[in-house]
């Protein structure tokens, strides 16, 4: 009767055995799995912040060649007007100056027919 016994016993721990042996092979396929989710979403969490940072720093340079570029037309644009304020002085010189000649020609010319008239009258009363 023992031996029933002790094989009915080790018949229910082998049982028993197999069983756990199964629960912990699911239990341990459900870790191995849970680890390789792990594991892979953060491979993917990595590249989509390298991905990110590439991205980032590439915008970042273009941003700082865009500000350079604005800066150098507002040097331009300050050149300009700098010109622009230069010939207008330039420009209201010459229209002053161009004043000033027309206003001495036609002095010129009024002396020159005064001169010419007194020369006619003086011939005509010596005449």
């Amino acid at each position: 009767m023992a031996s029933a016994g002790n094989s009915a016993g080790q018949s229910r721990w082998t049982n028993n055995f197999a069983h756990r042996a199964g629960v912990i092979g699911t239990y341990n396929s459900h870790i191995r799995f849970t680890f390789w989710l792990i594991f892979f979403l953060s491979e993917f969490a990595f590249e989509i912040g390298s991905g990110l940072l590439t991205e980032m720093r590439r915008l970042q340079i273009l941003l700082e060649e865009r500000d350079k570029a604005i800066q150098d037309m507002k040097e331009v644009e300050d050149d300009l007007e700098k010109s622009v304020e230069i010939l207008r002085t330039e420009v209201r010189r010459q229209e002053q100056s161009a004043g000033e000649r027309a206003t001495l020609l036609i002095s010129l010319s009024l002396s020159i027919h005064i001169a010419s008239s007194r020369q006619i009258w003086r011939r005509k009363l010596d005449s």
